[in-house]
């Protein structure tokens, strides 16, 4: 049977290929290095899938089976994955930079490579920070994106030695603790 993978935005096809399942296709895709930005991915079982470095940005995989899925280093920026089955999936080392994880499900998942900390800061905001593949350690709170040690000296020069520079000091020095 053909099966095509999607895009949610045109409907456009991203991907085809003559397998026994949706799931085997998504393998067969993403073994073979195809991207699946804004992939159509709602409702899917991707239950044990191998989806190591998969190309997932701003994929809509709401309502999906990912449990015990293989995602590390996979990039998930700006995906959707409200809802989404994630308990034991391997996240280590993924990129959920902007990923919708509303009431997602990460019972027992791998995220390893991840520490959030909040509320923090003049905005009470929370401060995600992973450690990517490479080794550095990357963070995203309210506008700001960038590296740990960016991130050091923007709070130098926002807050100067005000409580929140101290409290977001503190949060540097735990993170790079736990992740370096």
């Amino acid at each position: 049977m053909k099966f095509e993978i999607r895009s949610w935005i045109n409907g456009g096809v991203l991907f085809s290929f003559e397998t026994e399942s949706f799931k085997l296709a998504v393998e067969a895709a993403v073994s073979k290095r195809v991207s699946l930005r804004c992939a159509n991915l709602r409702s899917a079982d991707l239950s044990y899938v191998d989806l190591f470095s998969a190309d997932l940005r701003s994929a809509d995989l709401r309502s999906a089976n990912l449990r015990s899925a293989d995602l590390r280093s996979a990039d998930l920026r700006s995906a959707n994955l409200s809802y989404v089955d994630l308990s034991y999936a391997d996240l280590s080392y993924a990129d959920l930079s902007y990923a919708n994880l509303h009431s997602a499900d990460l019972r027992s998942a791998n995220l390893s490579s991840f520490i959030s900390v909040g509320p923090i800061g003049s905005r009470n905001d929370t401060l995600f920070c992973r450690k990517t593949k490479e080794g550095v350690l990357t963070v995203a709170t309210g506008c700001f994106s960038g590296t740990l040690d960016e991130f050091e000296k923007k709070v130098e020069e926002t807050h100067g030695e005000n409580d929140h520079a101290k409290a977001y000091a503190d949060a540097i020095k735990f993170l790079r603790a736990r992740l370096s």
